[in-house]
């Protein structure tokens, strides 16, 4: 590996590990970041429906309590994003088909995502509530 000019760090962009090491003998600093993750709920129906915004809600909700339970835990530097939809149309079927997700920090856990559900209340949206990698969130 080439060293970086003195002052300069170099981030390695691997999403295999988590942690900072520092190579000895030199300025670079490697960062190994895990791989970024989500959570996703996915339904039917059009963007105006009722059901649409009751899911927005429950996604919401689940995001509501791992906020607060990061915060508590005192993990300031990490952060849960917006609730991003998106919708499409598919004319063969005459459909739409929606996407809810909010990215977490990698340290989320699937346990901590079903402890999440269960405190966010009950529900076919709040069960539905899944949580993926960021690269495994495809299109239907």
């Amino acid at each position: 590996m080439a060293r970086a000019s003195a002052g300069t760090r170099k981030r390695n962009h691997s999403h295999r590990h988590s942690g900072l090491r520092l190579v000895p003998d030199s300025d670079v600093v490697l960062i190994e970041e895990p791989e970024p993750r989500c959570l996703v709920l996915r339904g039917l129906g059009h963007p105006d429906c009722p059901e649409f915004y009751v899911a927005v809600e429950a996604i919401e909700g689940v995001a509501q309590v791992l906020r607060g339970a990061m915060e508590r835990a005192g993990r300031i530097g990490e952060s849960i994003g917006l609730v991003e939809k998106s919708w499409n149309y598919r004319r063969d079927e005459g459909v739409w088909q929606w996407k809810a997700r909010v990215l977490v920090p990698a340290s989320i856990t699937a346990t901590a995502v079903e402890l999440a559900k269960h405190l966010a209340g009950r529900g076919p949206f709040v069960e539905a509530v899944c949580l993926m990698p960021v690269g495994g969130y495809t299109v239907h």
